[in-house]
């Protein structure tokens, strides 16, 4: 029976219209109805985009394992097709697509800012607020020069903020959101008296953290909830 079993092309070349019909008979030698294994259309499908910026594509896929991301739409590829785009970001389609926004808020990230995200370098604005991120504040997230908008907020970061995102800043190439972080401020030298504490680049509210020493010892300080430049040349008895 298997050698009966052929494929037959109907058409091999492009059908012109939008109606096709298939008719499908009994042999004059068989006492059975037809019988059709299979059938296989192929359509010609015209993709506008080409496929996410490679960098960007494997840094995605980085933040996914990294994180653990689980979402429906995080599948294939994260800027095309556009109505199929991952959630969570926004992208560019002027030649190869570019991620140019990223919201991870309230994502239930945990660790270290990754490294990966240093290769998003088409990225304007990245959330990454309400998680529980850890560890430093990378000194990458200052070098990525698109990057206008950086928001921290509610993690678990340690640390001052990095000058050069300070300065960034300041001089109003970024707005920066970074609260509730612990800060940890050491001294240069311990032989040095204990006279003054000097905070660069904080508002009056953001200097209440001071009022917030958790730790006092020896070797320093230990604030929470400091989003703030630190200056520990000279160092203060009793801080309130």
């Amino acid at each position: 029976m298997l050698e009966n079993l052929k494929p037959v092309t109907v058409a091999s070349l492009p059908i012109r219209g939008h109606v096709l019909n298939l008719t499908v008979s009994t042999t004059a030698r068989s006492s059975l109805p037809p019988l059709l294994n299979a059938v296989e259309i192929f359509t010609v499908a015209l993709l506008p985009n080409t496929p996410t910026f490679l960098d960007d594509f494997n840094s995605m896929y980085d933040v996914k394992k990294i994180y653990r991301v689980i979402r429906a739409s995080w599948q294939g590829d994260p800027c095309v097709p556009p109505q199929y785009s991952w959630s969570g970001l926004n992208c560019s389609y002027d030649g190869s697509p570019r991620i140019v926004s990223l919201n991870l808020s309230s994502s239930g990230l945990k660790g270290l800012i990754a490294t990966s995200i240093s290769n998003l370098t088409a990225v304007v604005s990245l959330d990454l607020s309400d998680n529980s991120l850890t560890g430093s504040v990378p000194e990458f997230l200052a070098q990525m020069l698109s990057l206008k908008v950086l928001n921290l907020s509610g993690n678990n970061l340690n640390g001052s903020v990095r000058r050069t995102l300070l300065k960034r800043k300041a001089d109003g190439s970024l707005l920066l959101r970074f609260t509730h972080c612990h800060a940890i401020l050491r001294w240069k030298s311990k032989s040095l008296p204990i006279r003054q504490l000097s905070v660069q680049q904080c508002s009056a509210k953001e200097k209440d953290c001071f009022n917030h020493c958790i730790n006092c010892g020896s070797s320093g300080l230990d604030f929470i909830g400091c989003p703030c430049s630190i200056v520990d040349n000279q160092k203060k008895t009793n801080p309130k």
